[in-house]
């Protein structure tokens, strides 16, 4: 399935927000991993702003041991946060 510009392509991680899936952007062919909020705490008061407050903390963070943040949005009900992929455990 898509998300605004990029294809996911599985999952790689869950936890208490969401699933993390491993995507790519479908023009610049740039891996990524992509935070999606799960919708069960979507309806939750207050979560989608906290999901969009981390967002925005982690884009103003920059150090080598830190990912970077490259987008974030909304596709329909569905919140995303796209984040740098680096391979490894």
């Amino acid at each position: 399935f898509f998300l605004g510009p990029y294809k996911v392509l599985r999952p790689i991680g869950r936890g208490g927000m969401g699933v993390v899936y491993l995507a790519e952007h479908t023009r610049l062919k740039r891996r990524a991993a992509v935070k999606v909020l799960a919708s069960s705490r979507a309806q939750e008061d207050g979560a989608v702003e906290r999901f969009h407050r981390e967002a925005r903390a982690a884009a103003a963070l920059t150090h080598p041991n830190i990912v970077r943040v490259l987008d974030v949005g909304t596709e329909g009900r569905c919140h995303y946060l796209a984040m740098e992929y680096v391979e490894g455990m």
